[in-house]
């Protein structure tokens, strides 16, 4: 079905409560007792930031993709009919669907777009019967997933002499699904097959007992990974949380940041949760003092937000009576707590109570949640760098010239390492140096077919006097450019050769692009800052707008570039450039991969 890529609508966070729905929906259908499984295979049924969206597939059917932050796929629903697992699904959990086995080489015929048929079927045949969810492994890897579908017939006394089609092939590996993720299609060499249960002993014995034992699991781990009983259908069910607010915002025991799992805080209960993160955060500044003046974004993003009372998504400022981090603080002024002055379009803190406020001084300190940062499929370390490599793949002339003056080189791109050492050997061995002029070389028919000089300069020798510093510019004319951008601590890599490079990755035709940084005006006097072209970059747009939102301390949004584009943009409340730039220069994008436009300066100047 992913044969061609799938027209998707905008991706949305799924609630939390939609995740419970989505996990008791695939226990149900895959005969999975949720009860009995352990946290860790829960989550890898449905993990938590869950994204989904509706997509059109080539052939017209309606389904909705389900993904993680990252946008890995998880999860199809199609036609509301179907819940089908994908292989990055079934790599995690292979027991959720049973494997019928085919040879090798079927594996290019299911990728080009075709079902399985029953002569394509061996034994051991599974238990599967027509309209259930079955996955494909090849004979000679028979517990790796590489294929998952619907079966169209009962597959347990398969006749391979019979014709038909035995599965309605839904995915398979290496199709458009899987693009974005090519560097993770490497699973294991085999698969534990059992289904992940608590052990027996936590379990059985008498119905008290384990009622009690899952109650006990149930308050040590977050509230969004207990079991609970959910509908067919995704529902808009919330949960209440009640926030015990006292008049004093003291802690009178220490205890760890709950995550809630819940949908809907109501704004007293907002507001209450940013007071007491506040206040943790002057408090732990008497032993770790902050240096001020600091601004109210960069107050907010990095010392409140880690430090409220609830770890929850949907925790946010925009819900609180105060709805900015500038109005937030100077309520916070009038309560006493901070100092604060305006300076331009920014608030900024110049001053914070200490030990002589007694709300700072008594405030006991809880113990928050330790925050776990979006992974991204880019190491993100200090002083490592993302390298680019330019490749070149010649045109017809340019490539009998490579092939006649190097047979030994065989390849179908050239990095200019290898052009400009073929051009070097070649002039030497021809001795096509002008003897008037060292600087020049004076081209046989050969290398001038190759560098595209006219005609006429088979006739006049002076024609073909070209100067050596613009010879391997105008062989790479006769080509068309590619690059590859990779990180150079990639374990994949043996080493940073063409070869090397190309047998990891796919390259990009043209040349190396740029991610484009906007600020522009909307709806009056409202400021975005728009950011495009994170994918050659292998920056997963999701990752960074959730890491922008906590450090920006303001709303963030994914959408397509346009409608029915895989190309995603990040827009981020307010302007700011410094903040995105800080982000991708933490990914290793070098600043001459990024260029800035701002809207509002004088004659739309570009910036790099």
């Amino acid at each position: 079905m992913f044969k061609r890529k799938a027209q998707a609508k905008p991706f949305s966070n799924l609630k939390s409560s939609a995740r419970r729905q989505l996990l008791q929906t695939v226990c149900k259908n895959f005969g999975v007792d949720e009860s009995r499984l352990t946290p860790e295979a829960k989550l890898a049924l449905a993990p938590k930031d869950l994204r989904h969206a509706r997509i059109i597939l080539h052939s017209g059917e309606k389904a909705v993709l389900y993904t993680d932050i990252d946008g890995k796929p998880l999860w199809i629903n199609i036609n509301d009919k179907y819940l089908v697992p994908t292989i990055y699904t079934l790599w995690k959990s292979p027991y959720l669907a049973k494997l019928v086995q085919t040879p090798g080489q079927v594996l290019e015929v299911l990728q080009g777009g075709a079902d399985l048929m029953i002569p394509g079927c061996f034994p051991p045949y599974p238990d599967v019967q027509a309209g259930q969810i079955v996955a494909v492994s090849l004979l000679a890897r028979p517990t790796v997933p590489i294929g998952v579908g619907i079966a169209l017939t009962s597959l347990s006394n398969l006749d391979r002499s019979n014709k038909g089609k035995a599965v309605q092939m839904v995915h398979v590996i290496g199709d458009s699904l899987c693009d974005k993720f090519k560097s993770e299609l490497k699973p294991p060499l085999e698969f534990d097959l059992t289904i992940p249960y608590i052990a027996s002993e936590k379990v059985e014995g008498s119905a008290e007992g384990a009622s009690s034992s899952e109650a006990k699991q149930d308050t040590e781990k977050p509230a969004s990974q207990n079991g609970e009983s959910v509908e067919p259908q995704i529902t808009e069910a919330v949960e209440n949380l009640t926030i015990n607010t006292q008049d004093t915002p003291v802690v009178k025991k220490a205890e760890p940041s709950q995550e809630i799992d819940t949908d809907e805080f109501t704004t007293d209960e907002v507001d209450e949760a940013f007071r007491v993160g506040l206040l943790q955060a002057l408090r732990k500044a008497l032993d770790d003092p902050i240096e001020v003046p600091i601004t109210a974004s960069n107050f907010m993003g990095n010392y409140i937000l880690d430090n409220l009372p609830i770890d929850s998504p949907n925790l946010n400022l925009k819900k609180s009576s105060w709805k900015k981090a500038s109005k937030f603080f100077k309520a916070m002024e009038k309560e006493g707590l901070v100092k604060v002055k305006d300076r331009g379009d920014e608030v900024v803190i110049q001053s914070m109570s200490g030990r002589e406020d007694d709300r700072v001084k008594n405030f006991v300190i809880f113990q928050t949640k330790k925050k776990v940062k979006p992974p991204t499929s880019v190491k993100s370390s200090q002083g490592t760098k993302l390298t680019s490599i330019d490749l070149w793949k010649p045109h017809s002339n340019a490539l009998k010239f490579l092939r006649e003056a190097d047979p030994n080189t065989v390849a179908q791109y050239y990095d200019n390492l290898m052009l400009r050492t073929i051009l070097v050997g070649y002039i030497n061995k021809k001795k096509l140096t002008d003897n008037s002029n060292k600087k020049n070389i004076v081209a046989d028919d050969l290398l001038a077919s190759a560098l595209n000089m006219p005609k006429e300069s088979a006739l006049n020798a002076q024609l073909r006097i070209i100067s050596r510093d613009k010879i391997l510019a105008r062989l790479q004319s006769s080509c068309t450019p590619f690059h590859v951008i990779y990180d150079p601590e990639d374990p994949a890599l043996t080493d940073e050769t063409a070869a090397a490079l190309l047998k990891t990755f796919k390259p990009a035709k043209g040349v190396v692009p740029t991610i484009l940084i906007e600020t522009e005006r909307r709806g009056g006097n409202k400021v975005v800052t728009k950011v495009t072209n994170l994918e050659p970059f292998h920056i997963q747009p999701t990752a960074l707008a959730e890491e922008l939102r906590k450090s920006c301390a303001g709303s963030t949004s994914v959408n397509p570039v346009k409608e029915g584009s895989d190309s995603m943009e990040v827009l981020v409340q307010g302007p700011q450039i410094k903040a995105v730039q800080d982000a991708l220069f933490k990914r290793g994008v070098r600043q001459q991969w990024v260029e800035v436009k701002e809207k509002g300066t004088k004659n739309g100047k570009k910036k790099r």
